[in-house]
């Protein structure tokens, strides 16, 4: 669900709901920002936070610990980040992530 506020820091926002058919169980979270580019990448992190553990992906390196475990968006989201500087070589700021 998308939602919009007049004014404020974080006026843009949207609601996700993760279903488990084979659980039956679901999850929702709302995230906000100050535009919709901020808003989709939030969503999109928690996304994944949320699936990895128990999905087949998430028994591999790195993740193979996290597996069946409740996985932090801030988590995947640093680790993302370090990924991301140790590809464009900046390995001393990665390592800091």
């Amino acid at each position: 669900m998308r939602q919009s506020r007049d004014a404020g820091p974080d006026r843009y926002g949207m609601t996700i709901t993760v279903s488990a058919f084979l659980h039956g169980g679901s999850r929702a979270m709302t995230v906000r920002g100050r535009d919709w580019d901020e808003v989709i990448g939030k969503a999109s992190i928690w996304i994944v936070s949320t699936l990895l553990p128990v999905t087949r992906a998430g028994r591999l390196p790195p993740w193979r610990h996290w597996w069946g475990r409740e996985l932090r968006p801030e988590l995947y989201q640093a680790y993302q980040e370090a990924t991301d500087l140790g590809r464009a070589g900046r390995h001393h700021e990665a390592s800091e992530r």
